[in-house]
């Protein structure tokens, strides 16, 4: 299966775009944003919390934060890589000089990191859902049904009160 590249990039850079603004107005006088949703979760990652959900066994357990612990200096690295490209993205949405085919080349500069950075996330998912159980699979699969679902409510909720609607 060949990806053509221009109708990704057609896709792919407005989300970006978004996410960059809105994570802009979400985060201003808050910090720095980490990148993960510790702040509402105690102090622990999305993952941790549903961990925490599937009553694991000890094996289970240590086996993920092998997973876990294999896949830190990749995803330290990536998340710096990010966090730059986030800067460099709001900067240039504030400057005078923006123009699409800077905020294109800004993209094009970060895709390989961007990719990374799902193909990981998707690789410890998987690699997590090896080790649970049938039932535990299930309820991890519902589980993060759910959490989708509140995000893209959030979200519209979110893009309503912005448009006036």
């Amino acid at each position: 299966m060949q990806i053509n590249l221009n109708k990704l990039a057609k896709v792919f850079v407005p989300v970006v775009l978004g996410f960059a603004l809105v994570s802009q107005s979400a985060f201003a006088g808050k910090g720095e944003y980490d990148g993960e949703r510790k702040h509402k979760r105690g102090g622990h990652s999305e993952i941790h919390f549903i961990m925490k959900k599937l009553d694991l066994t000890e094996q289970q357990k240590e086996q993920i934060k092998s997973i876990k612990a294999s896949n830190q200096a990749q995803r330290e690295s990536l998340k710096e890589d990010l966090k730059t490209f986030h800067q460099e993205l709001r900067n240039l949405v504030i400057s005078d000089n923006y123009s699409e085919e800077a905020a294109y080349a800004l993209v094009a500069q970060y895709q390989s990191q961007l990719n990374d950075k799902l193909v990981l996330s998707a690789t410890m998912r998987n690699q997590i859902r090896a080790v649970l159980t049938t039932e535990q699979q299930a309820k991890f699969d519902k589980i993060m049904a759910h959490m989708k679902k509140r995000k893209h409510k959030k979200h519209h909720a979110h893009k309503k009160s912005r448009d006036g609607e």
